[in-house]
């Protein structure tokens, strides 16, 4: 009674000189009666081989192993059977193992040499068996189902598969970061074959051996290595794998419910075109160089590059996708165009953290693009990009960005200074509003609801979210992260499984909004300087989970008689808490600026531009009539044609001398000719506009001429009519009422 030798088998195998069926395994007979249990197995080490722990016959020699044999083990918050550091021979041998823990493992096996497994029957495990740092161990004739994956091999060498089956397991076999691996006649039923090597270390994906007598749903896995000039069309196959391959043609195959259809890691030179793919991940490129993926179609599939270059996805067809559509990452030049993605939950379309990267004429449908788009990334988002009949609007390195009262399909914002995003509505896209890498960026009277989630500030300065509704967003209303002096005031969260999230940020002030029916209303994690109520009398938030009462009132709800506050304070978390919480919703109602505004006199220096000769800047004198002082004008508000912010430096004196102060300030005027798109001798109105402390109203114009060679001119004085409430300064401008209501909330801040 004896096993073939684990040492001598893989050498036999590895030098081709032995098949499967010429493995002699001695059977032990097993009895036709259920298993009798045991508690879950834990050996450490040669000395924990007894029968305690469930070994049944053998002294640990080559010829005469440790058999661990015929057990039924439940395992849920351990492996059911765990073997650490040995170097004595022994197997695993007819158990059935089952556990519900979806992290777990239901065999493991690690830094052990000499490990034989045969016979098992693994289930509903986040690994049915997993062998970590083991040289020679060998897998045969078990049964994995249910699992995350059935067999996972982390960073081993010269392990052997055989004769396995593997039943709807999202990944039969995991190959990671390993080498050598063989695998012979293993069956794979809804699922397949994954390898995950080190991309700097070649051997760890093309020297694994995988014949075609391994299948998937029935159909051979090809796997070809080394191969150049290799044209394969319209093959039975259940999955393609190519490894090290060079000038490969693929075209009219047909492969589903495999885990991975094509698979091509270290390869130059590949085209993928006219191929369907049903329930699987459709194609996986790993360091690929020179690769086309195009026109194939894919159901609730999708195509996943990394470390590639030289990449074209170009219009292919991505139904019911899940999660991801098209994921590039860290690959370099390449270009996503014209590809049809429809999502079926809320997923990313596109998702990039690549660079040197254009992304264009995609129709997306209940998803959208996600990513990293900061400003080292160089990506190129037209907006001819769509998500859900509207445009993509994305900016990266840009300042002074306005998106006011315009259709928006997903807003993307990456290393801006300056974003004023006002009057929009965003819906069922992986993220309403991303937002990376800025400074002063201002959100108001926006509508995100029901996308993953409704909008996502990452590694921001000076942010503003005023009046707006975050609605059934299925993971957060609001995201902020790493994010620093943020105001958040007048907004509903209502119905998100999180209604707002704040990690590692500081100085975040958040009071006078609406928190109802959210899974977990607000969290915070890593932070400091948050404050979650506005002082008293200027009261907290309102929560639908609160259950408090109100009979006192006062700073420290110990005075006689109620005040719309509840009397104890409401928690966000273990460390924070709202210490005035609404009894009932407060009035969220946008303020509106007074009814009447009121002239002022503008001095444009020069009132003629000579656009080869002239500067960056261009300086406007602003004079208020009698009654009115400039020192009263918000800097902040300040706006030239209703879009571009007033820059310093700002100064206040009498320039023109008639008794009466100017401010002064100044606008890039190379945004102005850009945006707006000027002519040659055009004449432009210029219009500047802005509020008083006390939220009056001003705006003065004046007509300035372009010029290419005219001298350019003496300043020009210049009125107009008083403007009335909500009055919009351009068709596309900021609108005074937001400006004024964002104002509005700053002097109601309360105490820092």
């Amino acid at each position: 009674m004896f096993e073939v030798p684990r040492s001598i088998l893989a050498a036999l195998f590895c030098a081709g000189f032995l098949t499967v069926s010429a493995v002699a395994v001695i059977e032990v007979p097993m009895q036709a009666s259920a298993l009798p249990s045991h508690s879950p197995i834990v050996i450490n080490g040669d000395a924990e081989f007894t029968a305690a722990n469930g070994v049944t016959q053998g002294d640990g020699s080559e010829t005469n192993p440790y058999v661990i044999e015929g057990w039924a083990i439940e395992a849920s918050a351990s492996p059911g059977i765990e073997i650490r550091d040995t170097t004595a021979y022994f197997v695993i041998r007819g158990v059935s193992v089952t556990s519900d823990n979806w992290q777990g493992n239901c065999i493991l096996v690690s830094n052990s040499a000499n490990a034989l497994i045969r016979g098992a029957t693994v289930s509903n495990a986040g690994s049915g068996v997993r062998i970590e740092g083991c040289d020679g161990a060998v897998v045969k004739g078990i049964t994995a189902k249910f699992c995350i994956n059935g067999v996972q091999l982390l960073w081993c060498d010269s392990c052997i598969l055989l004769e396995n089956n593997f039943q709807s397991n999202d990944r039969g076999v995991e190959i990671y970061w390993s080498t050598n691996a063989m695998l012979f006649s293993n069956t794979f039923d809804n699922c397949g074959v994954s390898i995950i090597g080190d991309l700097w270390q070649d051997e760890t994906y093309n020297s694994h051996i995988i014949p075609s007598n391994n299948t998937v749903n029935g159909l051979p896995i090809l796997c070809y290595r080394f191969q150049d000039g290799l044209t394969l069309k319209s093959l039975d196959a259940g999955q393609l794998i190519l490894l090290s391959c060079s000038n490969v043609r693929i075209s009219g195959m047909a492969m589903s419910r495999g885990f991975q259809g094509i698979t091509a890691a270290l390869c130059e030179g590949v085209e993928i075109t006219d191929c369907s793919f049903v329930d699987c991940i459709a194609v996986l490129c790993l360091s690929c160089t020179n690769v086309s993926v195009s026109y194939n179609t894919c159901d609730g599939s999708s195509l996943n590059f990394a470390q590639c270059r030289n990449l074209l996805v170009h219009g292919n067809v991505i139904n019911n996708m899940y999660y991801m559509g098209i994921q590039l990452h860290n690959c370099w030049v390449v270009t996503a165009s014209s590809n049809t993605i429809v999502g079926a939950d809320l997923g990313y379309g596109i998702f990039t953290t690549s660079d040197d990267v254009t992304i264009t004429g995609n129709t997306l449908t209940r998803c959208g693009i996600d990513g990293s788009f900061r400003a080292g990334n160089n990506l190129r988002i037209s907006p001819d990009n769509t998500v859900n009949g509207k445009p993509v609007l994305f900016y990266q390195n840009t300042d002074d960005v306005v998106v006011d009262s315009v259709p928006v399909g997903q807003l993307l914002i990456g290393s801006c200074d300056r974003v004023w995003v006002a009057n929009v509505s965003i819906s069922e896209t992986s993220g309403g509003i991303i937002a990376e890498d800025f400074t002063e960026l201002t959100i108001f009277n926006t509508d995100l609801s029901n996308n993953e989630r409704g909008l996502s500030v990452l590694d921001g300065t000076d942010v503003i979210l005023a009046y707006n509704r975050f609605t059934g967003n299925v993971y957060d209303g609001a995201m902020i992260q790493h994010t620093t002096d943020c105001t958040v005031y007048g907004n509903t969260f209502k119905d998100n499984e999180n209604g707002m999230r704040l990690w590692m940020s500081e100085g975040v002030k958040v009071w006078r909004n609406i928190f109802s029916r959210n899974t977990y209303q607000a969290s915070e994690d890593g932070c400091t300087n948050v404050d979650w109520d506005g002082g008293y009398p200027e009261g907290g938030n309102y929560w639908s989970d609160y259950s408090g009462t109100d009979q006192f009132s006062g700073p420290s709800q110990d005075l006689p008689g109620s005040d719309g506050f509840g009397d104890t304070p409401y928690s966000i978390g273990a460390n924070s808490q709202d210490r005035y919480p609404f009894m009932s919703p407060p009035n969220v109602t946008i303020p509106q600026p007074p009814p009447a505004g009121i002239n002022a006199t503008l001095d444009f220096e020069p009132d003629t531009l000579n656009i080869k000769r002239m500067g960056m800047w261009v300086t406007v004198y602003i004079e208020l009539p009698s009654g009115y002082d400039v020192k009263d004008i918000v800097i902040e508000s300040v706006v030239l044609n209703g879009r571009f912010p007033a820059t310093g430096p700002y100064e206040i004196n009498d320039y023109d001398h008639d008794k009466v102060q100017e401010l002064m300030v100044k606008f890039d005027w190379r945004k102005v000719l850009r945006l707006d798109g000027v002519t040659i001798m055009e004449t432009m109105t210029m219009t500047v506009s802005g509020l008083l402390k006390d939220g009056t109203a001003f705006q003065g114009s004046c007509d300035v001429t372009i010029a290419t060679s005219h001298a350019e001119g003496t300043a020009r004085t210049c009125t107009t009519d008083g403007i009335g409430t909500a009055s919009v300064v351009t068709g596309a401008a900021t609108t005074l009422t937001a400006l004024f209501a964002v104002m509005f909330m700053r002097s109601r801040r309360g105490p820092a």
